[in-house]
């Protein structure tokens, strides 16, 4: 599961350059011969596939992570005897699905920058719960926490670039061609902020499959002890 989360997450971020390219392709024509609307159409409609391509991973990512979490949490548990829940899975969905409610009816819908902001932290807020349940899996693991972190870091970041100055799902194909420079310079950056969340999860997820799996080996080997120990005597 780890490594179909990773696939995806690559996926996602490829997608994303892809759009980058498309729009400062665009940007480039129009600086030197200027655009016909034949080449506009035929971009955006492949920038629509783009979006319809990064909505269906995303559509699969999100329950392959899900469950990842519910397994992390169940062998965690066996690898230590110490209870959490897989109940934590959980945390995943209603963060997601927090910060697209909060983005799509308050930051889309408030002009001043005052809403704009206090929408932006209600959103980091909710993207909050899932390192919550997910910190709680690290602590019974012992996993290192700085990876975890870093993708809690990575994914406000990247929502901000979203929500602020605009990603593959965000971007106003009415926008005039002046701005395509910038608004393909925007994808860049949400691109690259995107590659070092893709890392960052990866190695936040191995470092808790790890932690698992040197937390049971010691518990297996006290046990064998305390056999060795009973049998000597």
């Amino acid at each position: 599961m780890r490594i179909a989360i990773a696939i995806l997450m690559t996926v996602l971020w490829m997608l994303t350059i892809a759009g980058a390219v498309l729009v400062l392709l665009l940007w480039r024509q129009d600086r030197a011969s200027g655009l016909l609307s034949s080449q506009l159409e035929r971009t955006w409609d492949i920038f629509d596939v783009l979006r319809q391509i990064e909505r269906w991973v995303a559509f699969a990512l999100i329950p392959i992570a899900t469950a990842w979490i519910a397994f992390a949490a169940i062998n965690a548990q066996r690898a230590t005897g110490k209870r959490r829940s897989a109940i934590a899975a959980v945390g995943l969905p209603i963060g997601i699905a927090g910060a697209w409610i909060v983005g799509s009816q308050i930051v889309a819908e408030t002009d001043d920058w005052v809403g704009q902001s206090a929408g932006f932290v209600l959103q980091a807020i909710f993207i909050a719960i899932p390192l919550l349940a997910l910190e709680r899996i690290n602590d019974v693991a012992g996993a290192r926490h700085r990876p975890l972190r870093a993708s809690y870091l990575m994914a406000v970041v990247y929502l901000a670039v979203m929500q602020f100055f605009g990603g593959l799902s965000t971007i106003d194909q009415a926008s005039e061609p002046d701005r395509f420079g910038q608004l393909g310079a925007y994808l860049v950056i949400g691109g690259l902020v995107q590659v070092l969340g893709a890392l960052s999860v990866n190695e936040a997820a191995r470092s808790i499959e790890e932690g698992t799996r040197n937390r049971f080996l010691l518990r297996q080997r006290f046990g064998e002890s305390l056999l060795a120990q009973a049998d000597r005597s």
